[in-house]
């Protein structure tokens, strides 16, 4: 697999690089290195993202949820939704599944990506204080992955939808246009995104 590494820059564009969790896995030993020597809130929430997704030591654990909540108290909606995942399962602090509602819904206010694709996926598959409208989801991800500069990850979402309901032909087309762009992996689990 392709190692990444990528400038820290302090913008949306930063932010979109851990959207999908499978990307995280693969950054390159200097490029974490670089996550965790920064002090900046952008190297805080990339290095408390990378420590989530490697492991599930506790201590780890709770080194990520101190970067998040530096990155989230500095303006950074992503980290809410990753704050709101670790409360979700209990991850390095308390179980709080309201809490974790709540904190998924301020991250959808405060314009997090990844707080609208988590929200949209559990509309369709249904979790605590969410109740299941798999047509709302769909439609909600048919137009958020219409609009321009959408992440590929809203067309992937909906392939799943579709595969889900039956419609394999469309499912293969939404995710052909996710291969191109190297985001779709086949193997994967989809709720590896979320958890």
């Amino acid at each position: 697999e392709i190692m990444t590494s990528f400038e820290i820059t302090r913008d949306n564009e930063f932010i979109k690089r851990f959207l999908d969790k499978r990307d995280i896995a693969r950054l390159s030993p200097e490029m974490v290195e670089q996550l965790r020597g920064c002090d900046d809130p952008y190297g805080r929430y990339g290095y408390g993202y990378w420590l989530y997704t490697v492991s599930r030591d506790e201590e780890l654990m709770k080194k990520a949820y101190k970067c998040f909540r530096y990155a989230a108290d500095n303006g950074i909606a992503d980290a809410l939704q990753m704050i709101s995942n670790m409360h979700y399962y209990g991850e390095g602090v308390p179980l709080d599944r309201g809490l974790s509602n709540t904190l998924n819904l301020e991250a959808i206010s405060k314009g997090s990506e990844l707080a609208k694709l988590c929200r949209n996926f559990f509309l369709f598959y249904g979790r605590d204080f969410i109740s299941v409208d798999r047509q709302a989801a769909i439609q909600e991800a048919k137009e958020e992955a219409a609009k321009l500069g959408a992440s590929p990850l809203w067309a992937e979402q909906l392939g799943w939808y579709c595969e889900e309901e039956g419609r394999s032909d469309e499912a293969l087309e939404l995710y052909e246009k996710c291969f191109e762009k190297r985001l779709y992996y086949p193997l994967f689990d989809m709720a590896c995104l979320y958890y």
